[in-house]
């Protein structure tokens, strides 16, 4: 079941800046909301949603992943 709690969290030493990797379409059911919250820097990436995991980089210069 997924957490919200990074799964992977890495130093690439410059911001993540990346256009829309992958769009899947709109999904129609409930609503999932978060039940954590994260101090990161701005995210001005879009995420890649793979394999039921999140990804992103972020202004801190970190790559996360989020199952």
């Amino acid at each position: 079941m997924p957490t919200g709690i990074p799964t992977l969290c890495f130093q690439i030493g410059r911001r993540c800046n990346f256009p829309l990797l992958f769009f899947d379409g709109w999904r129609e059911g409930p609503v999932v909301s978060a039940d954590r919250q994260f101090a990161i820097g701005a995210i001005f990436s879009s995420p890649l949603v793979a394999n039921g995991v999140v990804y992103f980089g972020s202004t801190d210069a970190f790559l996360y992943a989020l199952e």
